[in-house]
């Protein structure tokens, strides 16, 4: 019967990461934000100005746009969900 080998110091087995969404590949980010923006039925309008600055009017009006929670909890989430949220909110729209 053959010997197991033993593990060397250069074979160090690492820990198994911990599961965090901006641990996915970016395909896998990418369905789960689709999905998360399809389950959004309303959007609502924070309490504040829209500006009359340089800045686009969809610009502007998206600023006064609630961000979703997902678009709270860190910038590279904000960064990669924002746009999937803009697009549900302002161009495909809610239901309701």
């Amino acid at each position: 019967m053959p010997r197991a080998k033993k593990p060397s110091p250069k074979q160090a087995i690492e820990p198994p990461r911990e599961a965090s969404l901006p641990g996915l590949p970016a395909e896998l980010r990418n369905n789960i934000y689709h999905l998360v923006a399809e389950d959004i039925d309303e959007v609502k309008i924070i309490a504040r100005k829209i500006g009359f600055g340089s800045a686009a009017a969809e610009d502007r009006f998206w600023d006064t746009v609630a961000k979703h929670p997902l678009s709270q909890t860190c910038r590279r989430l904000r960064l990669d969900f924002d746009p999937i949220h803009r697009h549900k909110s302002m161009v495909t729209g809610v239901a309701h």
